[in-house]
């Protein structure tokens, strides 16, 4: 019994664009060489489609983990006056609310850069025009 793929055209344009459909399903970044991006969806596949990761996917479905923390847990970053326990819970919750904003900022940023690097990034390096001192 002969292997299917031993018959394949890895070269055929059919097979490239099939490759491409396939890394676009699985969200993986255009790279010129398919033969690459076939590596990189195997290993994508092997990853996230092993009985295990679904096996564990199936059991944290559903499950939200939060990581709780109590209020007076929380470093104000400056004193507050001796007794004023009111005006240390406010800077306690001001303080998450701001670095809850700071976290949301911060994914904005990080998706913007990841963004531009898409149509920036060349993944291949031509050394014709790299010069080495003067």
């Amino acid at each position: 019994v002969r292997n299917p793929l031993d018959r394949l055209d890895f070269e055929a344009d059919d097979f490239k664009r099939g490759v491409q459909e396939l890394a676009t399903l699985l969200k993986i970044p255009h790279y010129p060489d398919h033969k690459e991006v076939l590596k990189a969806c195997c290993l994508l596949i092997a990853q996230r489609l092993s009985p295990e990761s679904i096996s564990r996917a199936r059991d944290e479905a559903g499950k939200v983990r939060v990581e709780k923390i109590r209020l007076d847990e929380v470093p104000i970053g400056f004193d507050t006056a001796p007794g004023s326990r009111s005006g240390a819970e406010l800077a306690r919750i001001l303080r998450l609310l701001y670095l809850a904003d700071l976290r949301t900022l911060q994914t904005q940023i990080n998706h913007a850069i990841v963004q531009v690097q898409a149509i920036t990034a060349d993944p291949k390096t031509d050394e014709r025009l790299g010069k080495v001192g003067r």
